[in-house]
């Protein structure tokens, strides 16, 4: 009796385990669309009670060869181009779903009640400011890729972070004086203010990019994933954080 019991259990778990795996589509996102992509979810998984987002938030460097070690990840939303090319150039992105979701522009941004813009970063009058690292954060590449020559003069001053988010904690504490950060970031974040828009011919174009995994078991859902996040819906969530809206 207590074999049959204890088979019943056995049976009865794994069966729950496979139907949450069934309705599980996993997401890595970029940690800059963290305030979107909670939208999303809550509006997305009420559309289709069938599907059970997992959204993995990590700097895009991070998530990428979170990816190319075998990660289980069926879309994959990066915050560059880079990143993308990255896993497609290993053959483990659907080069067929690519698509342009969204765009963003770059920032200084300090706490409230101060005001620093891009020259104050290369002058005296900034002793520190916060940057992701340009090596994994998309962000802290195009802070460093905006610097240009100058890089070689300010770099002293640059503290790194991990992600966007970490840099505007370290802006809003006191830790740096100011720090590059998305427009998305200061319109959606607590604590910022932007004075500066970083020229734009000063950096490469930011583009959200999203596409299918190429290993994933539901690419049908995850190609209508990505289907909605270009929907009119989807892309008035984008427009409302600091966006724009991609193509």
């Amino acid at each position: 009796m207590y074999k049959t019991i204890s088979f019943l259990l056995i049976f009865l778990l794994v069966g729950c385990q496979t139907e949450e795996e069934e309705r599980t589509l996993r997401i890595s996102v970029a940690s800059s669309l963290t305030n979107v992509m909670e939208e999303v979810e809550q509006a997305y998984e009420q559309e289709h009670p069938s599907i059970d987002l997992l959204i993995n938030y990590g700097s895009s460097g991070t998530l990428a060869h979170q990816i190319d070690r075998g990660a289980p990840a069926d879309v994959f939303l990066p915050a560059s181009t880079e990143w993308m090319e990255f896993v497609m150039e290993k053959g483990l992105i659907d080069e067929s779903t690519y698509h342009e979701l969204a765009y963003n522009e770059l920032v200084v941004a300090s706490k409230e009640g101060e005001s620093y813009n891009f020259q104050d970063l290369l002058d005296k009058k900034v002793d520190s400011f916060a940057m992701g690292e340009p090596e994994s954060v998309p962000a802290g590449t195009y802070a460093k890729e905006a610097l240009g020559e100058q890089w070689e003069t300010v770099q002293d001053k640059a503290v790194f972070a991990k992600n966007v988010r970490q840099v505007a904690s370290y802006i809003k504490t006191g830790n740096v004086d100011a720090g590059f950060v998305y427009r998305s970031d200061v319109m959606t974040l607590e604590g910022l203010t932007s004075l500066s828009v970083v020229p734009k011919e000063r950096y490469s174009q930011i583009v959200y990019p999203g596409a299918v995994v190429a290993l994933s078991e539901r690419s049908e859902e995850a190609e209508a994933f990505l289907a909605y996040l270009r929907s009119k819906e989807s892309q008035e969530i984008f427009h409302a954080h600091g966006f724009k809206e991609g193509g």
